[in-house]
């Protein structure tokens, strides 16, 4: 990988480890909001995984596909979290646990590693299952009176259709967009589409709550 891609790959984690921090300073100033600590998760698991998947070393691939895949399965698992506790209902971790373990068998029985296809292909379905979920979670909540996530919403319902309209490409397609040998100009413009997606995030993170601070911070809202 060029030094100039990674230097944008570096640039990515330090901002996305600081929106993190964000998210954490929000939750002290908000600690009805326990969905907080879940979303700074997703930019800690969202940068690692960035980080990881760019490794691009025949001798790494264990740290590079199999963490980084797994890092995805996590940051897909807190967008859908952070929107469950959000609607007030609990965290499935069953669903993690059996996610995580489902990639590890598959990576000793059928020696996915070798290639960047299954890794596509299991997180185009991460992708698509679990923030799409969030996105729905969102719109139940809306749906019941609970504002100030509208943007959130409308953000993971985009990057879920992502993941879904990228399903079947990953035979036909370079990675990040499919499971072919990575193509690094892709690759910058998948950061930089990151970056702008968790910006996004961020900025409608404080929006939603300073509506909800607008409305004076009801518990059910803060949530």
């Amino acid at each position: 990988m060029p030094f100039d891609l990674w230097q944008m790959l570096i640039a990515t984690c330090a901002v996305t480890a600081l929106q993190g921090v964000i998210m954490l300073t929000l939750w002290a100033r908000h600690p009805q909001a326990t969905w907080l600590p879940w979303r700074a998760l997703i930019f800690l698991l969202g940068g690692s995984f960035l980080f990881l998947f760019a490794i691009d070393h025949p001798g790494l691939r264990q740290i590079s596909i199999g963490l980084g895949t797994a890092t995805f399965i996590g940051a897909t698992f807190a967008v859908w979290s952070s929107a469950r506790v959000f609607n007030g209902k609990p965290v499935v971790w069953p669903a993690l646990i059996v996610t995580i373990g489902l990639w590890a068998g598959l990576g000793i029985v059928m020696d996915t590693l070798d290639s960047l296809l299954p890794a596509a292909i299991v997180q185009s379905v991460a992708g698509f299952s679990w923030i799409g979920a969030g996105a729905l979670e969102h719109w139940n909540a809306r749906r019941r009176g609970v504002r100030g996530q509208l943007g959130v919403t409308v953000l993971y319902g985009a990057v879920a259709l992502f993941f879904a309209l990228r399903l079947p490409f990953v035979v036909s397609l370079p990675f990040p967009l499919g499971g072919l040998p990575m193509d690094e100009t892709l690759l910058a413009v998948f950061i930089l589409g990151l970056d702008v997606a968790a910006l996004l995030l961020t900025v409608a993170t404080w929006l939603s709550l300073r509506a909800q601070g607008l409305e004076g911070k009801r518990p059910e809202v803060l949530r």
